[in-house]
């Protein structure tokens, strides 16, 4: 998995801060992006819930949320794909409930 890990993150160095923010926005869905190859399958503990600790998955997404912060992931998937606020809303939605 770690060869894998490392290729994925080559491939998504070369990708500019709004495609990573995309793409963070696919992965936190449990879907997987077909920029990344190989699509990882859940791995399920005893009880059935999908472990995603240490997940290629779950590993990714870190990367991409420290590449370009956490606010343009939240930013993208809350503005572009879901269309929840307007940017203007979510610029004041951030200041009220960041740190």
């Amino acid at each position: 998995m770690e060869a894998k890990i490392k290729r994925d993150i080559k491939l998504l160095a070369k990708l500019n801060n709004e495609k990573l923010a995309e793409i963070w926005g696919i992965l936190n869905t449990w879907k997987w992006p077909k920029e990344i190859p190989d699509p990882e399958k859940p791995e399920r503990d005893r009880n059935g819930k999908i472990y995603h600790k240490n997940s290629r998955r779950g590993i990714l997404m870190n990367w991409i949320n420290r590449t370009i912060g956490h606010k343009a992931c939240l930013k993208h998937t809350n503005c572009i794909r879901n269309k929840r606020m307007t940017n203007e809303e979510f610029e004041k939605w951030w200041v009220q409930n960041s740190i």
